[in-house]
């Protein structure tokens, strides 16, 4: 086996329009709603790619990627986000040919490439705000999460917005909404009798977001976003009770500015499913008993930011 190792990475943020923006992570962002004065319809447009390759013991490619944009006119705002990550990583697998329980012969040692990421979310979120720190909101939303066992998954948000508190250095915004998911998951092998593929909930939305701005080189962003929903809904091969597929979504990201057009950007996410579905990341014998996906993802960022405009 060689030992030896290739590695390319890159990760870049490209402003189109308007002024620069910070690099967004290829996972969900919890916009909140911030009324702006502008003189005129205000547009931007932001970019960011990374791609990653190595080879050898460790064999994985990942290409990760987001864009926004966005139009406001005081009044109304509104804006697109898309997110994306993909991985696939070659995995030792073993061939017992003879079956004997060993591995004789470098013919029952093989490769398996496995899909281990494939994220993918769009998110279109419009606010009309009706006084300086009340505002309403609707999303749509839609994508799809394979090593989650999500075939799609989409849905949208409506409610009402409020600035707690507004300064020149800290933001706190509140929101309280409703939110409608529908989820199609991936049937496991052997799929179950009883498996349900589509699942439809409904659930009530808190979220909570803060952001520190000092001066106009460094930021800290913090959200939390409660999705708890009230119906009785079959998820996999079990049933769950109102509150029992609650989700919950965070972030943290401290962004400054380190010379000129360069940033540097630290950021933590973790998304909660208290009901995940059935993994179908491996095949079982029959009669052997159901396995779900984990509850809990994370995602920890490190990045160099280029501001081109």
């Amino acid at each position: 086996m060689s030992f030896t190792r290739f590695l390319v990475a890159s990760s870049a943020t490209l402003c189109l329009l308007g002024s620069s923006a910070w690099a967004q992570a290829p996972v969900v962002k919890q916009e909140f709603a911030k009324q702006e004065e502008v003189k005129q319809v205000v547009w931007k447009a932001s970019a960011a790619a990374g791609f990653s390759i190595t080879t050898g013991n460790a064999s994985v490619t990942t290409i990760s990627g987001g864009a926004n944009v966005s139009r406001n006119d005081g009044l109304n705002k509104l804006a697109l986000n898309l997110k994306g990550l993909y991985a696939l990583t070659d995995l030792p697998v073993v061939r017992d040919l003879d079956n004997d329980g060993l591995v004789g012969s470098d013919a029952e040692l093989e490769t398996e490439r496995k899909t281990t990421a494939g994220l993918f979310l769009a998110a279109l979120r419009y606010d009309r705000f009706f006084t300086k720190h009340n505002s309403g909101y609707i999303t749509l939303n839609g994508g799809l999460d394979y090593p989650a066992s999500k075939e799609f998954l989409g849905g949208g948000q409506v409610g009402y917005a409020r600035q707690v508190l507004s300064t020149k250095m800290h933001l706190l915004s509140g929101e309280l909404g409703y939110d409608l998911n529908y989820t199609r998951f991936r049937a496991p092998d052997p799929e179950p009798a009883d498996f349900q593929a589509n699942l439809l909930l409904h659930s009530g939305r808190i979220f909570l977001g803060y952001m520190l701005s000092v001066a106009d080189h460094t930021s800290v962003e913090a959200n939390l976003e409660a999705l708890i929903n009230f119906n009785v809904a079959k998820i996999g091969d079990r049933d769950v009770d109102p509150g029992a597929a609650s989700r919950i979504n965070a972030q943290l990201a401290f962004t400054t500015k380190v010379w000129k057009a360069l940033s540097l950007r630290a950021a933590g996410s973790l998304r909660y499913d208290n009901a995940p579905g059935l993994t179908t990341q491996f095949k079982y014998k029959d009669g052997f008993p159901n396995r779900y996906n984990q509850k809990l993802d994370t995602l920890t960022e490190l990045q160099l930011v280029i501001n081109f405009i």
